[in-house]
């Protein structure tokens, strides 16, 4: 075997050990990347038939009821939050208050990915002012266009439902209808929040399935990722607050569902967004999804663009090593 060969397999062996240390990449991811869209009726500017992201099949596709026109809006202005990118953003308005009952505003996007057991996800959510009565929910399972689907994992929920303070805002996770319990203060209004979740028994047929959620400022998300601890043991044991330590709100749902969700080429993932009262107009965006099988850490997207550093070390070594034997080759073959 000669030098140079010997020295590119450590340098391979180096750089593969580091790759798989890294972790694979989130099985599906929405960035909302779709530029400036020609507004549809209404002056709306409509997603509905966007493919981008991974993990999904076919184009979004936007639902409304009891609005004079599609609420569903999309703006090429992103999210930002700490070491995560900037990406488009669809968000979900209620403008049209004139009539009566209430409004739902939906969008919709066929998966085309299979997932069961434990899986993690996280994305971006940012609120204006919360309606009397209502909910923005991301709803993972076979319904793409109901509220209370296998799983719904809320951005928002008003205090009908968890956090009792009127014109406030709570997260909010639901399994067939059955409603987590959240501990933690009420969100703050334009603020823009990391929603983290752990799903367990995806796709089961027996026993709970169960949801492990965390609300995070960008703030808290960045004193958690720079130590190494985007984990749900070291957030379960943080204090709920508002410091930089602290978690936003934490959420604990276990129920025995008569219908699993599932994530599946049948199943749909949909944004959620419903005013009952429409005391207010309420804006939720929406920003930045992912969803992995590996850990919560790499259910994000800075996961997924940025090596973590024991891969950097490692692919040093890697080097190193490679270095240090064409030295002493080198300095042999000068010696004879």
């Amino acid at each position: 075997m000669t030098t140079h060969f010997k020295f590119l397999t450590v340098l391979a062996a180096g750089s593969l050990f580091a790759a798989g240390a890294a972790g694979a990449a989130p099985f599906l991811t929405e960035s909302f990347n779709y530029g400036n869209l020609t507004p549809s009726g209404g002056g709306y500017q409509d997603m509905s038939g966007q493919t981008g992201g991974t993990g999904f099949q076919g184009g979004w596709v936007t639902n409304y009821v009891n609005t004079v026109g599609p609420n569903s809006t999309y703006t090429n202005t992103g999210l930002t939050f700490g070491s995560e990118g900037v990406g488009g953003a669809a968000y979900s308005g209620m403008p049209d208050l004139g009539n009566g009952g209430g409004e739902w505003s939906l969008f919709s996007r066929q998966l085309n990915v299979t997932a069961t057991g434990t899986v993690y996800g996280s994305y971006l959510f940012n609120a204006t002012s919360a309606p009397y009565s209502g909910v923005a929910d991301m709803v993972i399972g076979n319904e793409n266009s109901t509220d209370g689907g296998p799983i719904a994992l809320g951005a928002q929920e008003y205090g009908s439902g968890t956090s009792g303070v009127a014109n406030a805002w709570k997260a909010g996770s639901r399994i067939s209808g059955h409603t987590a319990t959240v501990t933690g203060p009420t969100l703050t209004n334009n603020t823009t929040y990391k929603y983290l979740f752990q799903l367990g028994n995806v796709g089961g047929t027996s026993g709970p399935e169960t949801i492990n959620s965390w609300i995070l400022t960008a703030a808290q998300y960045n004193t958690f990722a720079t130590a190494g601890q985007l984990n749900e043991v070291a957030l379960n044991a943080a204090t709920t607050g508002t410091a930089a330590g602290d978690v936003t709100e934490i959420l604990s749902n276990s129920y025995t569902p008569s219908t699993y969700g599932s994530i599946t080429p049948t199943s749909w993932l949909t944004f959620y967004v419903f005013n009952a009262s429409k005391v207010a107009a309420s804006k939720v965006m929406f920003d930045e999804v992912a969803m992995s099988q590996v850990s919560l850490a790499d259910a994000t997207t800075a996961a997924a663009a940025v090596p973590e550093s024991t891969s950097v070390a490692v692919m040093g070594l890697g080097l190193l090593a490679g270095g240090l034997l064409l030295r002493r080759r080198t300095i042999q073959r000068f010696v004879a």
